[in-house]
């Protein structure tokens, strides 16, 4: 946050288990408009592979927040990038015999298109 204050723009990445928790962080030390790129929670027990896929995924997010303006509110970015675990759960999920495709990332919230099969 210190260098945001500096006029240097910054992309904060944080998971969804601390979006909520950054956001209020933010506020306290007086950067309520620091810009979030949110991104899937957990991560720690990721596969290297799954983290270059994930940042990746991020990239695009990232760079929007880099070219916000500086001071006014910026909106939290979301990633979308589903978790290899959950892809599995998907997988096991769908007894129709169908696809499933990832959605459009709601933060703290993944939908899925099911494509009929």
């Amino acid at each position: 946050m210190y260098l945001e204050k500096c006029g240097i723009p910054t992309s904060t990445v944080v998971t969804t288990g601390f979006h909520k928790s950054a956001r209020l962080e933010a506020q306290a030390l007086g950067a309520p408009a620091l810009p979030l790129v949110v991104i899937p929670h957990p991560v720690a027990h990721l596969a290297v592979k799954d983290v270059l896929e994930l940042a990746e995924a991020a990239f695009e997010s990232i760079t929007a927040s880099l070219s916000s303006k500086q001071g006014e509110l910026a909106p939290d970015y979301g990633v979308n990038y589903i978790l290899p675990h959950e892809r599995q759960e998907q997988d096991e999920e769908c007894s129709s015999g169908c696809k499933i495709l990832p959605g459009k990332l709601s933060i703290g919230k993944q939908d899925t298109i099911h494509v009929g099969g």
